[in-house]
């Protein structure tokens, strides 16, 4: 039986509204606060073609297949079936995230069962060219609570909230004595 894997992708712009979901800052020796990059939109297409190639198939440990892979803001997340239905996850994170390993673009803690995932997340790291990182994108969002939100981007279609609608004016209400004003 030939297993699909599924490829799913959160858009790094769709979680900036969501709470919890802002970029994260961390300190930089007392100086300012860096922001953490997220993985572009992009990153769902490319990985398919990555989990399809030669060089991937061959490092997925022998009797195990790739079940899913998940692509989240900082991280990629697959999941493999194996004998008797045992399972292994392999998270793929930011460089700056942390990671007894790291590669090119990716930092990763390969566990130790089944053998072999190590060169599975070297694989998946080599299949990117150019690096899968992007600024978070901001646009209407507060920096920060209390912070008035970015401008709109140029061209937006919406009418700012001063504006008053186009067409004539509307009739004068009559007055309490029963007057139309002219």
């Amino acid at each position: 039986m030939k297993a699909q894997v599924f490829v799913m992708a959160v858009a790094a712009g769709a979680l900036a509204g969501l709470p919890g979901c802002r970029d994260k800052e961390e300190p930089a020796g007392g100086g300012g606060s860096p922001k953490q990059h997220v993985l572009s939109p992009e990153v769902g297409q490319q990985l398919e073609g990555i989990v399809r190639s030669a060089g991937v198939k061959a490092a997925v440990p022998q009797g195990w297949t790739l079940e899913s892979v998940q692509v989240q803001a900082r991280s990629i997340l697959l999941r493999l079936v194996g004998p008797g239905g045992a399972t292994a996850s392999l998270e793929m994170r930011a460089p700056d995230a942390g990671g007894a390993e790291k590669g090119r673009w990716f930092s990763y803690d390969a566990p130790a069962n089944p053998p072999g995932l190590k060169a599975l997340a070297e694989a998946l790291d080599a299949g990117f060219t150019a690096s899968p990182w992007s600024e978070p994108k901001r646009e209407g969002v507060p920096p920060h609570p209390g912070e008035a939100p970015t401008a709109p981007p140029p061209g937006s279609a919406t009418p700012a909230p001063t504006e008053a609608p186009a067409g004539p004016p509307a009739p004068a209400a009559p007055t309490p004595t029963g007057e139309t004003p002219p």
